[in-house]
């Protein structure tokens, strides 16, 4: 993203969460266990922990 941005912009941090997909990709995952495991994992963010990450992140830009 912070490639597509004008010059004249100023990026004072960023911060990335694994994110959900969704439930119809599932199927595509089945025959690779490890990205089955991740794919199930992100089911569950963004959470709590996942918040309060942003939330330190976006202080300490400020």
């Amino acid at each position: 993203v912070q490639s597509h941005l004008d010059a004249s912009n100023c990026v004072k941090g960023t911060w990335m969460c694994q994110g959900k997909m969704p439930l119809a990709i599932r199927a595509k995952f089945e025959s690779n266990p490890e990205m089955l495991k991740n794919f199930d994992e992100a089911l569950k963010h963004p959470n709590d922990k996942d918040i309060d990450s942003l939330m330190k992140c976006v202080n300490e830009a400020l």
